[in-house]
């Protein structure tokens, strides 16, 4: 696996897990949405109910995913904390931090490292190419 997709691996899961969420928002919405309909016609009243469970049954279903979803993400950044520690230049390491695990943009990044924005991108190619030796030695 190339660093960059190794390192991107965190934030496509983080990406799933925000997606999932809002999954579940969206089926407590409908489920809790609730408008009365005054009609002298008789309905079948277990047809609300079974729309209830089903959604219930769904928003658990989400729920564990997330979960399972949550641990392995915490597994994966752990395992990609220690990479980061074993690349030999410190400002390196805050560059890949910065970028694969707070999400920062280019400017913020640059601004925190006192260079620009090309110079930030440029030393994160750099960055890169150590997290890809280590790797290879793994």
């Amino acid at each position: 696996m190339k660093a960059k997709e190794y390192m991107q691996q965190a934030f496509f899961l983080d990406k799933r897990i925000n997606s999932l969420m809002r999954q579940v928002n969206n089926l407590w919405d409908q489920a809790t949405n609730t408008t009365q309909v005054i009609s002298d016609m008789p309905r079948n009243p277990s047809g609300e109910i079974s729309k209830m469970e089903s959604r219930v049954v769904d928003i658990c279903d989400l729920t564990d995913e997330i979960k399972k979803q949550t641990d392995k993400l915490k597994k994966l950044r752990k395992e990609m904390m220690v990479v980061v520690e074993e690349v030999p230049d410190p400002e390196y390491q805050l560059i890949l931090q910065e970028r694969y695990f707070e999400m920062l943009t280019w400017e913020d990044i640059a601004s925190d490292i006192n260079r620009s924005v090309r110079s930030a991108q440029l030393m994160h190619g750099k960055a890169l190419e150590a997290v890809q030796d280590i790797l290879d030695k793994k």
